[in-house]
C-alpha cells in the first residue's frame, strides 16, 4: 500500500538508524499499517533481505522527485537512491529494469518467478515535440551547419528529426523531457556535440555603456568616505551564526546548510570578533 506517512511516524532504515517522519512523506506500507519502506530514498529494516530470505517482491516505483528531495533533506537521508530519485528518473525505464532484474535473479541466485508482471502506469510520460527553423539555429549558434549535420548530431542523442523546408521538428525522448523542452535546449544540444571550442569566439562590439548614477546611494557613500578617511573598515558578516553565538530569542533555521549557520543573529558582536 503507497501512502502519505503522519508526523511523527518512526522507520528504522536498513542502517539500524531511527528516523522520526515530518509527514506527508511517500512510504510503502504492509497489510498490518507497518511502513516497510521509504521509497526513492532508503529501505527499512523490517524489510531487508537476509540468508533465511525465501519470497521476496522485485519492484520498481517511479515517484514525485519534489517529495523525495522534500523527505531525503528533512531528514538528511542523502543516499544514491535520493540524489537520482529526486531528479526524476525516466518511469519508461522501468519495464526494462525489472525484466533485468528478474534475469539476472534467475541466473545468478537460481530464483524461480511466481506470478506475473503487474504493470501499474496508468499515465505515461509522452514525448515532448519542439519546433524551429533553421534561421535559428544558425543566428543562435553563430555559425551554419548543413541539416545533415544538425540530424546526425540530434539522432546521436535518441532524439527523432524531421525536416519540412526548413523547418524542423524535434521529437524528445522521454529520459530528457524534463531538461529539453524549448527551442533553445535543442540548440545547446546541437552545440555541446558539435564542440563548443569549434564555434569561432568573437569579441562584442559596440561603445562602452554610460553609468547612469542614482541619487539614492549619494547619502551613503559621503558617508562611507568619511568613515574611512578617520581609518573606520566596512565588513561584510553572514546574517546566520551557529548556537553558541545566539540568544533565547534566536530563530532556528528548518533547512541549515552546516552546525555553523543554523541560527539568524540577533546582535552584529559575535560577526564582529
Amino acid at each position: 500500500n503507497i501512502a502519505l506517512s503522519k508526523k511523527g511516524e518512526n522507520i528504522i532504515s536498513l542502517e539500524d538508524k531511527k528516523y522520526t517522519l515530518p509527514g506527508g512523506d511517500i512510504i510503502f506500507k504492509s497489510v498490518d499499517g507497518e511502513i516497510i519502506d521509504l521509497p526513492g530514498i532508503i529501505g527499512t529494516k523490517n524489510s531487508v533481505v537476509s540468508k533465511s530470505t525465501k519470497r521476496f517482491l522485485l519492484f520498481i516505483d517511479n515517484q514525485d522527485p519534489a517529495k523525495i528531495r522534500n523527505t531525503s533533506i528533512k531528514l538528511g537521508i542523502r543516499t544514491v537512491a535520493a540524489t537520482i530519485n529526486e531528479k526524476g528518473v525516466d518511469p519508461e525505464l522501468g519495464m526494462k529494469a525489472i525484466h533485468r532484474g528478474s534475469y539476472l535473479f534467475e541466473k545468478i541466485c537460481k530464483a524461480k518467478r511466481v506470478s506475473n508482471i503487474h504493470d501499474n502506469y496508468l499515465v505515461r510520460r509522452k514525448p515532448t515535440k519542439v519546433k524551429l527553423i533553421k534561421a535559428f539555429i544558425d543566428n543562435h549558434l553563430g555559425i551554419s551547419l548543413t541539416k545533415r549535420e544538425i540530424t546526425t548530431i540530434l539522432r546521436s542523442l535518441d532524439f527523432e528529426t524531421r525536416w519540412i523546408s526548413d523547418s524542423l521538428e524535434v521529437i524528445v525522448p522521454t529520459a530528457r523531457t524534463l531538461d529539453v523542452s524549448i527551442a533553445e535546449d535543442i540548440i545547446e544540444e546541437i552545440a555541446r556535440i558539435y564542440g563548443y571550442h569549434k564555434i569561432p569566439s568573437q569579441l562584442m562590439k559596440g561603445e562602452m555603456p554610460i553609468i547612469q548614477r542614482s541619487d539614492i546611494f549619494d547619502f551613503e557613500n559621503i558617508l562611507k568616505s568619511i568613515l574611512s578617511s578617520l581609518n573606520g573598515n566596512e565588513v561584510y558578516t553572514l546574517s546566520l551564526v551557529p548556537d553558541h553565538d545566539i540568544s533565547d530569542s534566536s530563530l532556528k533555521l528548518k533547512n541549515p546548510i552546516g552546525s555553523e549557520t543554523e541560527y539568524l543573529r540577533t546582535s552584529l558582536m559575535p560577526s564582529l570578533v
